[in-house]
């Protein structure tokens, strides 16, 4: 709003909506004498105060319209935040959940005595494992989330009639005959087994005085669903 119109109706002529008819205007002519004319401002008064309100309507809608979009862009922008956050989270537990698996071989080759648990070491690969050094010191895995495994073992051995076992919760699951020779011959004998486990199921390979090899014999445990 200019000044003049401004300091126009903040005067006593338009104030309260009292606007007078017409004012007096003091004119000179060209021989100074004193002359006055009477000029109808009424309809300027009522143009002006039209014309000052609709912009500032405009001015107010305009600044609303800003504000209120500027909220609404910072509220979505929060939501999209927290839901992008949200779901990646989400998303790392499904992966974290979904994969499990462990590869190990036999870290040194030995004579494993009957009823010994079979301690393949030497981790080559492990997903989704946190007691690893469990595994490692004990041989036995140890579930940790509920779901069906794939077990395969491999053994290579050069004792006759070589045989190892798998067990689950202390109950055999699985025999596999290795071979049957008498020159010391190395031979590997492999199973695949499918098993439902829970957790805190524990699962483990033991063999029957049996000479295992190393690197030859290992294990892979795979959560498939």
């Amino acid at each position: 709003m200019c000044m003049v119109c401004y300091s126009y109706l903040q005067s006593p002529l338009v104030q309260n909506d009292n606007c007078k008819a017409a004012i007096d205007i003091p004119l000179i002519t060209k021989v100074n004498a004193p002359l006055k004319a009477e000029l109808d401002i009424s309809g300027l008064t009522t143009q002006l105060k039209e014309l000052i309100q609709n912009e500032v309507e405009k001015a107010v809608s305009v600044a609303m319209k800003d504000l209120a979009e500027n909220f609404v862009d910072k509220r979505i922008q929060s939501a999209l935040e927290i839901l992008q956050t949200n779901n990646n989270r989400t998303f790392s537990r499904f992966i974290q959940e979904l994969e499990v698996a462990i590869t190990a071989f036999l870290s040194r080759s030995g004579k494993v005595d009957s009823r010994s648990v079979l301690k393949l070491d030497e981790v080559v690969l492990d997903i989704g494992i946190n007691n690893l050094l469990t595994f490692k010191s004990t041989g036995k895995f140890v579930c940790e989330q509920t779901g069906l495994y794939m077990i395969s073992v491999s053994i290579m051995s050069n004792t006759n009639g070589a045989i190892f076992f798998i067990y689950l919760n202390g109950n055999r699951i699985s025999t596999t005959y290795i071979a049957t020779q008498d020159k010391g011959w190395w031979h590997t004998g492999t199973t695949v087994v499918a098993v439902q486990l829970k957790i805190d199921d524990r699962l483990w390979g033991q063999t029957n005085e049996t000479y295992v090899r190393e690197i030859y014999s290992d294990v892979t445990i795979i959560k498939v669903k």
